[in-house]
């Protein structure tokens, strides 16, 4: 199984990162920062302006560099932390997304957790057809996240992309376009 894009999930928090950088700077294609609890704390990854990961530069300490001819020193893209939730989002990702029944999405002692599962189904990939899941994790999801009970997909797909607006009709994968309503015509 090859890994599956991980993207900004627009129907959770998300914050913006506003300002100019130089290009030698690892924080310079960062446009938004999403987060998730990681024991304790909250861990934030940092997305692109596409919304997808920023991959990791593998720095692990401060370098030297230069704005606007003056000597400063950049911090790493990626925390120790955050290199942990990538590979914890990762893996539970791979148990997510493994088909019913087969031995990739069986019971494992860190990505088992139902709850942790609901935290990371995100629905912008699901619905542009880049991950699947198992339907009552997308009840559950949806109920935890929306504060709303879907009793089919149909309905599902139709309150996330005409009234939540979570991605536009264009970018929603063929399978999931088709439960749409049809549109009226003028």
């Amino acid at each position: 199984m090859t890994d599956a894009v991980i993207r900004l999930d627009k129907s959770r928090p998300f914050s913006e990162c506003r300002g100019e950088r130089a290009p030698d700077d690892p924080h310079y294609r960062v446009h938004f920062w999403q987060g998730q609890i990681l024991g304790r704390d909250i861990v934030l990854l940092p997305f692109d302006a596409a919304g997808e990961l920023i991959p990791d530069d593998g720095k692990t300490v401060d370098y030297p560099g230069l704005v606007d001819g003056k000597p400063v020193m950049h911090k790493p893209l990626y925390s120790p932390a955050m290199r942990k939730l990538l590979e914890l989002k990762k893996k539970r990702q791979k148990v997510v997304e493994a088909p019913a029944g087969t031995e990739d999405g069986g019971d494992d002692a860190e990505g088992s957790n139902p709850g942790s599962l609901v935290d990371d189904v995100n629905f912008v990939s699901w619905l542009r057809g880049e991950a699947r899941y198992e339907w009552p994790l997308l009840q559950v999801a949806a109920k935890a996240r929306f504060s709303r009970v879907f009793t089919s997909k149909k309905e599902m797909v139709a309150d996330l992309v005409l009234d939540e607006k979570i991605v536009p009709e264009d970018q929603l994968s063929p399978d999931l376009a088709k439960l749409l309503p049809a549109k009226q015509a003028a």
